[in-house]
């Protein structure tokens, strides 16, 4: 009688948990949910309750390597860069800047010699150090942007007023000290410069050297940065109101 009874009440148990849980199965998935969650959907006229999950199109992942002290860098960022960043922003754009360009590392004696001279060395320092501090394109750039609408480019051994970098720091709502200190950390620039030294592609011929979804396919030079991201991310499937009726000056192929 007792056995009886306990098995009644095992039987009771499993209807009620099969009346709580529904198993739905879409495809090779299965998802478990309360059925008074299923009954709701099916009251608003569903017989079949399937979730669609909506996915974003891919990033168009930016690569930049560039020197500070680069004029051609620096028409570069001012002229195609920071306006088609203004416009498409990280929500279509994977931006990495890497400041180091034609620097030459030896790594025996501890020593960075760049095209630009020791300015551009020390330059490159604290613009490598506030994108390791700040590591968001969004919070780097307008630090970067800034230093070269303020930065004399071409050749100089004699170092860049700190208060130069002080005050792109201010206006990018960075706090210089801890950039300064990095800066300053002779273990911590030496370890990111080498970092930006093994970053850069030893492939590159020059800079700006960009490279868009893992090839460089644009000539710096001529082709519309802004239109070349942009048929990328269309690529992918995405659409931006900024890449209407944009096409690249010429198909995207890889620059051998």
């Amino acid at each position: 009688m007792i056995t009886c009874t306990f098995g009644l009440v095992l039987k009771l148990i499993a209807s009620i948990i099969g009346l709580f849980i529904v198993s739905v199965r879409v495809g090779c998935a299965t998802f478990l949910q309360p059925s008074s969650v299923l009954d709701i959907g099916m009251q608003h006229g569903g017989s079949d309750n399937v979730s669609v999950i909506r996915t974003d199109p891919k990033k168009v992942k930016v690569e930049f390597y560039m020197e500070s002290l680069c004029i051609d860098c620096q028409r570069f960022m001012l002229e195609q860069l920071h306006p088609a960043y203004a416009l498409l922003g990280d929500s279509v754009m994977d931006l990495t800047i890497v400041p180091y360009g034609n620097a030459k590392i030896d790594t025996a004696k501890k020593q960075v010699t760049c095209q630009h001279g020791a300015a551009e060395c020390d330059a490159n320092s604290f613009e490598q150090c506030a994108i390791q501090l700040y590591p968001y394109a969004s919070r780097y750039l307008p630090f970067i942007y800034c230093l070269d609408q303020s930065l004399s480019m071409g050749y100089d051994d004699k170092l860049i007023p700190r208060s130069l970098f002080a005050e792109c720091a201010r206006e990018s709502a960075m706090d210089f000290s801890v950039i300064a200190a990095c800066h300053d950390d002779v273990k911590q620039a030496w370890r990111l410069q080498r970092k930006a030294a093994k970053a850069t592609p030893k492939e590159h011929k020059y800079v700006p050297w960009v490279v868009i979804d893992g090839q460089h396919a644009m000539d710096e030079d001529k082709d519309s940065f802004l239109n070349i991201v942009c048929q990328a991310y269309q690529a992918n499937g995405g659409h931006h109101a900024a890449c209407q009726d944009k096409t690249a000056h010429g198909a995207v192929s890889t620059v051998k």
